[in-house]
């Protein structure tokens, strides 16, 4: 293994571009994940829905 075939190979192939290409679909994800999380907590906690007073943590019926 010498130095010169991993230079080489690192500039055959752009590493760094595919790299920083995950870590921004990374961020994309993760901020559309929170803001549609965010979103359905907003339903959960503020909007009436059929079974939102229900007593039990299931309110399937038995």
């Amino acid at each position: 293994m010498h130095f010169e075939n991993i230079q080489g190979a690192l500039a055959a192939v752009p590493l760094l571009r595919m790299y920083t290409n995950s870590l921004v679909m990374a961020g994309i994800i993760t901020v559309c994940q929170l803001v549609t999380s965010a979103l359905a907590a907003y339903a959960f906690v503020f909007l009436r829905f059929r079974g939102a007073r229900s007593s039990s943590p299931c309110s399937c019926p038995r």
